[in-house]
């Protein structure tokens, strides 16, 4: 009798662990994915900079352009956060914090960057 209520102990631990794994490895999957959705869309901001550009002939604008506007609430939506948006008549910078509990830190700029912001820039 005792052996039968160990192994069904031990039947229902395994049972709860394997549902834990699942839950886990989906909310990875979940983080990752909206990660990626907003470096992709802050990436899609480089072309649209250099076409406000040309159509403008300077930068100044478009950080309150409809773009960068419904960029922000992309991210937003996907927990991320815009920590600052900077324009000058031949300059742009973004800079935003990305992931939960926003681990990193992605920039684009008029030189076409994109990617991790470097040390040395401002927080």
């Amino acid at each position: 009798m005792k052996k039968k209520i160990v192994v069904g102990i031990l039947v229902i631990v395994a049972v709860v662990s394997v549902i834990s794994a699942a839950v886990a490895s989906k909310n990875r999957a979940t983080r990752t994915h909206t990660t990626d959705r907003v470096k992709l869309a802050l990436h899609s901001l480089v072309p649209l900079a250099e076409m406000y550009h040309y159509n403008n002939q300077t930068y100044e604008g478009f950080c309150e352009s409809e773009e960068v506007n419904n960029f922000k609430e992309l991210a937003e939506e996907h927990l991320s956060k815009v920590l600052y948006c900077y324009e000058s008549s031949n300059m742009y910078e973004l800079k935003v914090k990305i992931g939960s509990p926003y681990n990193s830190e992605w920039c684009i700029d008029q030189t076409k960057d994109f990617g991790e912001c470097s040390e040395s820039e401002d927080s």
